[in-house]
């Protein structure tokens, strides 16, 4: 899910520790842990 644009949720702390960001895809959303891009994503 490299070529997806990611945005980060109104869900997530102001502070930064604790951030989810959301990507649209066709027919799901993709989830994942903004301090690790690169780990796993979820949809």
């Amino acid at each position: 899910m490299d070529d997806v644009k990611w945005r980060k949720s109104s869900r997530s702390d102001t502070s930064g520790k604790e951030c989810i960001e959301l990507a649209d895809l066709n027919s799901s959303v993709g989830v994942r842990d903004s301090k690790d891009p690169k780990g796993p994503s979820w949809c």
